[in-house]
């Protein structure tokens, strides 16, 4: 069972089936079961970013973010965006080029680690990227 001492990081990722079900394989082995957070939100960085008009949704995620902090007092928040994220799609974000991709989410990724670094600065923020290729994620 998880305790307070042994959560160490919130990763927050999209909520796309496709995508966390990678992700915690991924952290599953470098944290281990159960002992990080795993917390998932349509587009992720782009509700701390660029939310919707009208929502405030990156004072609700940090909220959510404080609270599991002041719980569990985790070391590292790690970001995580994706190819093809379905909820840039429906803001008007779609891309032809993969690279041209790649660079406008590692972008967002920066603004979004520049948020968390002000409102958590003891702790780390990772941000990642990754390919959505077919039914699996590639680092």
């Amino acid at each position: 069972m998880p305790t307070p001492a042994n959560m160490k990081a919130l990763v927050y990722a999209c909520f796309d089936p496709k995508v966390w079900p990678s992700v915690a394989d991924i952290f599953n082995e470098r944290f281990g079961r159960g002992n990080y957070f795993l917390y998932t939100d349509p587009g992720a960085a782009k509700n701390l970013v660029s939310p919707p008009l009208g929502f405030n949704v990156p004072r609700a995620v940090i909220t959510k973010m404080k609270a599991a902090y002041a719980l569990h007092s985790f070391k590292t928040i790690i970001i995580i965006n994706h190819s093809k994220c379905g909820a840039y799609k429906l803001a008007g974000k779609e891309f032809n080029d993969q690279n041209r991709e790649a660079e406008f989410h590692k972008r967002e990724l920066e603004k979004a680690a520049r948020i968390l670094k002000k409102e958590f600065p003891k702790l780390t923020v990772e941000t990642h990227y990754f390919l959505k290729e077919e039914d699996r994620m590639k680092w």
